[in-house]
């Protein structure tokens, strides 16, 4: 074996992970949601006839507080959803919608401020809807604040047993 070869057989090791490195990048290859179905949802939310501004909208699995999709709402009280950082969109099927002024939580623009919004519509949310696979939603809340206003000490937007009552009305 000649000298230049002995020399170059360490690169022969390192120049196949540096490829597999450049090939995954950092966060990986991007997922492709072409076959998942994800539908627009947009709309806005009201509070006794005014829009709600800096609520968080929250579309979970009917039954389940894991998976969901978010959005914020702005001046204006609209709303557009995305499933996570990368993507817009919600995953097809039933949904129950959480609304809340008070969450916290990566998707929260503006801070969580004070809960403005009845315990029905976030921790007891009566609220549901489906959303159809590949589809656009346009799904407007007009929500009234007689009831009572659970302020939790830490909001995730799932129900708890620690929430604490601070309004009822």
């Amino acid at each position: 074996m000649s000298v230049l070869a002995s020399s170059l057989r360490p690169l022969g090791r390192v120049v196949p992970l540096f490829a597999l490195a450049l090939t995954i990048g950092c966060g990986g290859p991007s997922p492709d949601y072409r076959s998942v179905g994800l539908a627009d949802v947009s709309g806005v939310v009201t509070l006794d006839g005014a829009p709600l501004e800096n609520a968080v909208v929250r579309f979970y699995e009917a039954g389940r507080r894991v998976r969901y999709s978010y959005g914020q709402t702005d001046a204006d009280g609209r709303y557009s959803l995305q499933l996570n950082t990368r993507q817009d969109g919600v995953l097809p099927g039933e949904k129950e919608v959480v609304i809340s002024t008070a969450a916290t939580g990566f998707e929260v623009k503006n801070g969580g401020g004070p809960e403005r919004v009845p315990a029905r519509y976030n921790r007891d949310t009566e609220l549901t809807r489906t959303v159809e696979r590949d589809g656009s939603h346009s799904f407007d809340f007009d929500l009234t604040s007689d009831g009572e206003i659970a302020e939790p000490s830490s909001w995730s937007g799932a129900a708890s047993d620690e929430d604490e009552v601070v309004n009822e009305g």
